[in-house]
């Protein structure tokens, strides 16, 4: 449960506490922003309980491979979002003051190859492995659990790529799959 509301209280802060007006300007403004490394070090700590609760989860069921390896995939692609929020959190409000241009959508940064690589990487890890959790759940979890995993994951982990939409898709996203995390040891 802490996993779940751990990362709803980092993205409903991201999205709401945050000046969102100004992003087509540039991120920059909202590193600036004094909640930007509290919020995103909230993240963090979800991730980790994400991340530990997942593994708990797997060890207290009789998943099969494929569920155990939805659980590795969903682990590593949370770990990768909480390293690149530990990044942001910590290395990002520094370029912010001095230089506020590597942060650009335009900017290095954002073309960087090994940087949007490592998004994706993430991203689809992060999708990829609570759908294949989903999909392992078969008939032993209620479909509302299995649909908030399997839709829930994609719409927050990839809403990025939705542009203007992506803040109300990863709010549903993120929503259904805290929830649904939520509920798994109680199955």
């Amino acid at each position: 449960m802490a996993a779940g509301a751990g990362l709803l209280v980092f993205w409903y802060g991201y999205a709401l506490l945050l000046p969102f007006a100004r992003l087509k300007e540039g991120i920059w403004h909202l590193v600036g922003n004094p909640r930007w490394t509290p919020i995103n070090l909230i993240g963090v700590a979800g991730t980790i309980l994400a991340s530990a609760g997942l593994i708990v989860y797997s060890w207290s069921e009789d998943l099969s491979g494929t569920g155990h390896a939805g659980v590795g995939m969903a682990v590593a692609g949370l770990q990768m979002l909480g390293a690149n929020l530990v990044w942001e959190s910590l290395i990002w409000p520094v370029l912010a003051r001095r230089r506020p241009d590597l942060l650009r959508f335009d900017g290095p940064f954002y073309r960087s190859r090994l940087i949007l690589g490592f998004f994706a990487i993430a991203g689809v890890l992060f999708a990829a492995g609570y759908i294949t959790l989903a999909v392992s759940l078969g008939d032993g979890a209620p479909a509302w659990v299995a649909i908030g995993l399997g839709v829930g994951a994609p719409l927050f982990a990839l809403g990025p790529m939705l542009g203007p939409a992506q803040v109300g898709a990863r709010s549903i996203g993120i929503t259904l799959l805290a929830v649904s995390q939520a509920a798994l040891p109680f199955l």
